[in-house]
């Protein structure tokens, strides 16, 4: 048997009255098989339509490099079969066997097969849509029936070349995604699939499998960027993750700004001084949120962060009404995280009180502007009245002098640890000296010891092992290995034998041996926590400080 070759049972099942004569054929099939002295690389093929699901797990067992599914054709499956079907056989099969769909995918599917996990293609949609007298142009399909069949299966081939390149591009810059929304324009049936998939199937993919930190900007044009992965996981990340400083006592509500991150922008600007003027000695009680869509509720401590300091979206200052539930829905789940007692003026204009109506409900707020002007002197002059009214009710108990503080940056830092490592995270940042500043990472020493680096343009910490310690306990970014010092720069995923499955991509991760007791080092993601758990080869993170440090657990 040759490398890479694909083994197919004999039998093709179409009929009911052939199921058990089929099945028997199977496992003899698979009694064979496992006779054969398999080369490193080989594949087998399953029909999702027509096997048993025990013949899946069956062939699973013999370890095979990919898996060709048969009896798909694309195009002329129902989109909701269509979904079914290949998300079911990828839930089951681990992330590195390899799917193949004989037959190829015609244009405007490849992009959302890509993203649902097909692995290999071939050229075949082009002669089949050929032998219909329909062409590719573009990233579209129209008829042509001027050209011979030859001419038409050239240009199909071209085009799916084309294609196919520039998916694997856009999987290199982390927008596959935006160009599965694109796709949705190239016929009405591809369209139907790709909605059904982003608002119906994608939210039961596990999201932790979508990298938390990319730098290239998303560029949306419509509430199709409302169920990209990218932006339903900050939706879960921010409502789960994010918590307000116990010391706050007013929550302000603002609209977003074109310019990223918002605090930078001329509007921000205007809102900002006039709430440190309006809450004087209180300032440091006001915790602001920015309203946007589709990226939802931004806390400005986590301005700079991954989507929300990458994206464009035009904007016009009216939101549509699929926005205003999802970014309302956000809201609502954000506000149940929050104690009742603590003060929430909106100071926003006429286009976002649909989504503070949804989100607010059962929340007593306060509207400080609802026009089409919030950075005029009038709305101004009402939103410091507004501050300034709230902070008069406060009692003595009720206000956090400065000196109750840490360090001014602490909640930003300890908002962009808890947004990698999970909710329960907390560093304590006192005795620590800050150095430098943008556009470098600014270097914080407790002691004369480097204790991490905040990389404040890109909403980034890096742990050095000495503070990496202090949160082994709570990190829900953890690795378990099997040795009791690593070596090298890299950690290979046949030494792990366990990791949490809510480590996304590119995420900075502690690596420990098998039961948790010492720390061995710091490190990024390279893939998932839920691919680690399921492959036993490849590299699983890079390694950038080795340690041995004990845990203590009380």
């Amino acid at each position: 048997i040759d490398e890479w070759s694909i083994l197919v049972p004999r039998l093709i099942q179409n009929y009911v009255k052939l199921k058990e004569s089929y099945e028997q054929e199977i496992q003899v099939f698979i009694s064979r098989v496992k006779k054969l002295d398999l080369p490193t690389s080989f594949g087998l093929a399953y029909d999702p339509i027509h096997d048993p699901d025990s013949y899946l797990s069956a062939i699973l067992h013999l370890k095979p490099s990919i898996i060709a599914l048969r009896a798909i054709a694309v195009e002329k499956l129902s989109p909701k079969k269509l979904i079914e079907l290949i998300t079911s056989v990828r839930n089951r099969i681990p992330p590195n066997i390899a799917i193949y769909i004989p037959g190829g995918v015609p244009i405007g599917y490849l992009g959302l097969m890509v993203g649902m996990g097909i692995d290999i293609f071939d050229d075949g949609a082009a002669y089949r849509s050929a032998s219909n007298n329909i062409t590719y142009f573009d990233g579209f399909f129209r008829e042509d029936r001027m050209k011979t069949r030859a001419d038409l299966i050239t240009l199909n081939r071209k085009e799916l070349e084309r294609e196919f390149q520039a998916i694997k591009s856009s999987l290199k810059q982390s927008t596959l995604w935006l160009r599965i929304a694109r796709d949705m324009h190239s016929l009405p049936t591809v369209a139907s699939t790709i909605k059904i998939f982003l608002k119906t199937y994608l939210n039961q993919m596990e999201l932790a499998r979508i990298s938390s930190h990319n730098k290239i900007k998303l560029q949306f044009t419509g509430d199709e960027g409302l169920y990209l992965p990218d932006v339903i996981k900050f939706h879960s990340d921010v409502v789960k993750r994010y918590r307000i400083n116990p010391t706050k006592r007013l929550l302000v509500l603002l609209p977003c700004s074109a310019k990223k991150p918002y605090r930078e922008s001329r509007s921000h600007k205007i809102f900002e001084k006039t709430i440190k003027k309006a809450a004087k000695r209180n300032f440091h009680q006001v915790e602001i949120w920015s309203l946007t869509s589709p990226i939802s509720v931004v806390p400005r401590d986590l301005e700079t962060v991954y989507p929300s300091a990458f994206y464009d979206i035009p904007v016009t200052g009216d939101w549509s009404e699929e926005e205003s539930q999802v970014t309302g829905r956000v809201l609502a789940e954000m506000f149940s995280n929050i104690s009742n007692d603590m003060g929430i003026i909106v100071h926003v204009s006429k286009g976002y009180q649909r989504m503070v109506e949804i989100g607010t409900t059962n929340r007593d707020v306060i509207y400080s502007w609802v026009d089409n002007f919030v950075t005029s002197y009038e709305a101004q002059k009402q939103l410091g009245a507004k501050i300034e009214s709230f902070f008069q009710t406060l009692t003595e108990e009720q206000i956090f002098t400065k000196s109750q503080q840490t360090h001014k940056s602490s909640s930003e830092i300890n908002s962009l640890l808890r947004y990698t490592h999970g909710q329960n995270v907390e560093l304590s940042l006192t005795n620590t000296k800050f150095f430098g500043r943008p556009p470098r990472p600014v270097q914080v020493k407790l002691g004369n010891d480097h204790f991490f680096s905040w990389d404040v343009l890109q909403g980034r910490i890096n742990l050095a092992p000495n503070a990496a310690i202090n949160i082994a306990k709570t990190t829900e970014n953890w690795i378990l290995t099997d040795t009791q010092e690593l070596k090298g720069s890299t950690l290979f995923s046949i030494g792990i034998t366990d990791a949490s499955e809510k480590i996304s991509p590119n995420e900075e991760v502690l690596i420990f041996n098998h039961d948790k007791t010492l720390l061995l080092g710091v490190g990024n993601a390279i893939i998932s926590g839920y691919s680690m758990n399921r492959v036993d080869s490849g590299i699983a993170a890079k390694i950038r400080k080795k340690c041995k440090l004990e845990v203590i657990y009380n």
